[in-house]
């Protein structure tokens, strides 16, 4: 074992504040603070929880599958109790497991542990998914929102390519008087809305698609 020299000792004694200025004094180790994954998930905003009856659960489960193909009842990385490999029923553990991992706690978001939770249980947030937590809803496609609609179809005519929608065209020759125009506009919105926030500018497609609720 090192022993301590005079000098050394002398020094350390002097006080915790110099020992720390010459790089000494290392009882305490560098902790790297922890935080639940719930918490990571409260404040997320390009995925979102899968919850209920979300019909993505099924894209998480072949997900799952994947990873632990050819293991058998007990060897799958989460050890479900209803696990039987190529089952293409998700059961209840798989989605009670993801329930249960909200409380575990993890460095951050490039922790290991968070992100296969986040390919497993949570989804690509969509830009209905945002316009419901900002108070907004899509222009319902009956007759109640049309004054709306007009005003929109309109205006997107003579909009700058800035403004604009990926996937949302509208030529100069078409107009709103014609069903066949508007409807070409409203379903266009409807497919902008069901997208990911990261593959639409969500802006723009909260502009000329959603109104306030």
């Amino acid at each position: 074992m090192a022993t301590i020299t005079k000098g050394a000792a002398s020094l350390l004694s002097v006080g915790g504040a110099g020992a720390i200025g010459t790089g000494i004094y290392l009882a305490e180790p560098f902790k790297t603070k922890k935080v639940s994954i719930s918490n990571i998930v409260e404040n997320q905003e390009t995925f979102t929880l899968l919850k209920g009856e979300d019909a993505k659960w099924a894209d998480a489960w072949k997900n799952y599958q994947s990873k632990n193909k050819g293991k058998k009842k007990g060897e799958d990385s989460w050890k479900l109790t209803d696990w039987v490999g190529d089952s293409s029923s998700i059961g209840t553990a798989f989605k009670s497991e993801c329930n249960k991992r909200l409380s575990l706690e993890v460095s951050g978001e490039e922790d290991p542990l968070f992100k296969e939770f986040r390919d497993l249980c949570m989804r690509k947030t969509t830009v209905t998914d945002k316009l419901e937590k900002e108070g907004y809803e899509f222009l319902k496609t009956d007759n109640s929102n049309d004054s709306l609609w007009t005003t929109n179809f309109q205006n997107y005519k003579t909009a700058k390519p800035e403004e604009k929608v990926v996937g949302i065209e509208i030529a100069q020759s078409e107009v709103h008087s014609d069903n066949t125009h508007l409807t070409k506009f409203k379903n266009a919105c409807q497919s902008a809305v069901s997208k990911a926030i990261d593959e639409v500018s969500y802006l723009n497609t909260k502009r000329w698609c959603a109104k306030k609720k």
